[in-house]
């Protein structure tokens, strides 16, 4: 009996191996990226901590600042809302120095609360409509307001992050 239960046990363990392995078949649907893992795990980027309202720096002719964060009242038509969220709306002015329109996207916003991410907030009847869809021109700026909701409550430590072309820059506030 035992000699069948070890080799049963080690059947097992055959199949196991293969079918994680997958048979040591093709690489299709791998993680088979060309980027330079050394430049994602060892090459870090200082974040510039910066004031509201102060123009930032993002490089290449784009500069970014932020108004101070303010609390608001979702109306019943916000997305991504929750009740028992603390939700602000922060100003943000971002300038397009270059000579080549800018992709909005291009530039990534993450809100943190107390090591914990905020989620956006959408409120038309706020005016919190969100990032623009359309690049901004050359040489010209756009004004938005950017709303969050955080599980946390006022008074709480807030980070706000823009990160553009590996440059980080970031507002610390507290929670309205």
């Amino acid at each position: 009996m035992q000699k069948q239960l070890k080799i049963t046990l080690a059947l097992t363990l055959t199949s196991l191996s293969l079918i994680l392995t997958g048979c040591g078949g093709s690489d299709s649907g791998a993680n088979t990226s060309t980027v330079n893992q050394t430049e994602l795990t060892e090459n870090t980027v200082e974040a510039v901590t910066a004031t509201f309202n102060t123009p930032l720096d993002l490089g290449d002719g784009i500069s970014i600042s932020f108004s101070e964060n303010v609390a608001f009242s979702p109306t019943v038509f916000a997305s991504n809302f929750e009740k028992g969220q603390t939700a602000n709306k922060i100003g943000i002015s971002l300038t397009n120095g270059t000579s080549a329109p800018l992709d909005v996207s291009s530039i990534a916003i993450a809100i943190n609360s107390a090591g914990n991410s905020c989620t956006d907030i959408l409120d038309g009847d706020n005016g919190v409509a969100g990032a623009p869809t359309e690049p901004v021109a050359a040489g010209k700026s756009v004004e938005l307001t950017y709303g969050i909701g955080c599980k946390e409550k006022k008074g709480t430590p807030l980070t706000f992050s823009a990160t553009y072309a590996g440059k980080v820059v970031s507002i610390e506030g507290t929670l309205k």
